[in-house]
């Protein structure tokens, strides 16, 4: 169909940066895996401190080689645009706290007792109103008031919405938890189109698709930093409260908290485990003590991208992209 629909253009040759797209890759995998591995290999160990430091190594060797590339992977000149920042900062901030999805499921499973059709029900429904926020946020109020008034309903609506469902973690009430997670869905399009809007708007026509491209991969890098971030602080702290109920108990004092991973999704060998101790609701309380936790770090995002897109997008008027 893009072949059918899709008008013929002239390209251009121009050269691939195969040394910063690889010197990226080397760095940006470096930082993830420490992360990823941050709590099986401990915060403070060789090999954690040794990719982190490794991987920024890299990444600041990219800084240095892109600079004096004709045609660089990554054009680090456009970063001296202002808005373009903001905008940027903005897109990464989304992608990172979108990643608490991902753990919404686990939660309704888990700790509400929901079947996994019921919970991918409540995620389907928290959504369905993005079909509506899109073209509201994205549109008509971009066109009418600039990007900085969607953007900052956007997060303001993403921050509400998580400080309502903290209020609420204990409670199986269906009504409570789609007042919660519906509005963090309407949200999310008032943060991403003004915001892609809003950097293209500041890019050189000619030089849309690879920036657009750049932008992609931002995103998914916030999203990959926020699933390791967001998961490596659950597990901790779900891991340090579960220990201190289990230490407690007499009963369970010298019993080993890993012996119960999986308890919540019933997996056998968690099972065969419980049978020596009762400690499902210490493990459901240490759960609900991780999820909180990662809620709050979704709120320092959200008040980092609304901050910067407060201080760093001037403009009150609809982006112009023009062709």
């Amino acid at each position: 169909m893009s072949l059918w629909i899709i008008p013929k253009s002239k390209g251009k040759k121009i050269h691939f940066d195969w040394m910063g797209f690889f010197t990226s890759c080397v760095g940006i995998s470096s930082i993830i895996i420490a992360l990823m591995q941050a709590k099986v290999w401990g915060w403070a160990s060789f090999w954690t401190l040794g990719l982190l430091f490794f991987g920024s190594f890299i990444l600041f060797l990219l800084w240095k080689i892109d600079r004096e590339v004709k045609e660089p992977y990554i054009d680090f000149s456009l970063y001296r645009n202002v808005t373009f920042n903001g905008a940027n900062i903005g897109i990464f901030c989304t992608q990172f706290l979108l990643m608490i999805t991902v753990f919404w499921a686990i939660y309704f499973q888990n700790v509400l007792g929901y079947s996994p059709s019921q919970a991918g029900i409540l995620n389907l429904l928290a959504n369905m109103p993005i079909m509506i926020a899109a073209p509201l946020g994205g549109g008509h109020l971009l066109d009418r008031k600039g990007p900085r008034v969607p953007i900052t309903i956007g997060f303001s609506l993403v921050i509400v919405s998580t400080l309502w469902f903290m209020q609420n973690l204990d409670i199986k009430n269906a009504a409570i938890l789609l007042s919660a997670i519906i509005p963090f869905g309407c949200g999310i399009p008032f943060i991403f189109t003004p915001n892609f809007a809003t950097a293209l708007a500041e890019i050189p026509p000619e030089r849309r698709g690879l920036v657009s491209g750049k932008m992609g991969m931002l995103r998914q890098l916030g999203g990959m930093l926020g699933l390791t971030l967001l998961g490596s602080l659950f597990l901790h702290v779900q891991t340090a409260e579960f220990a201190k109920d289990l230490k407690q108990n007499v009963a369970t004092e010298n019993i080993d908290p890993l012996a119960f991973q999986g308890l919540l999704s019933k997996t056998p060998e968690a099972l065969n485990a419980l049978e020596k101790a009762f400690v499902k609701q210490s493990l459901i309380h240490a759960t609900t003590d991780g999820f909180w936790s990662i809620n709050v770090l979704v709120i320092v995002m959200a008040l980092i991208g609304l901050s910067c897109t407060l201080i760093l997008i001037k403009k009150n008027k609809p982006p112009a992209i023009n062709m």
